[in-house]
């Protein structure tokens, strides 16, 4: 198997301590907050929120994410609301 396959491969599966657990990585997605394990903005799920979509809803749209990850994103974009509120 090549290299670029098995990493590829590696990008797609996630490990049970990604799930439901927010990440900055510089080289994803230029360091904005996103689910563990993927490339989804903690953004992309509130605003889908905002717009009336159930986790059920959210879930269908994302199918890689759990339940769990929809409450992480949820909550830590609550909390950067509340910062910025603050501040």
């Amino acid at each position: 198997e090549r290299l670029c396959e098995h990493r590829t491969r590696q990008l797609l599966e996630r490990t049970p301590d990604q799930i439901g657990r927010v990440e900055r990585n510089q080289d994803v997605r230029n360091g904005q907050p996103v689910l563990a394990g993927t490339r989804i903005p903690t953004v992309a799920v509130q605003e889908f929120h905002d717009a009336g979509y159930s986790v059920a809803e959210l879930l269908e749209q994302y199918p890689r994410l759990t339940p769990a990850d929809v409450e992480a994103a949820l909550a830590f974009e609550a909390e950067m609301r509340s910062a910025r509120k603050a501040s």
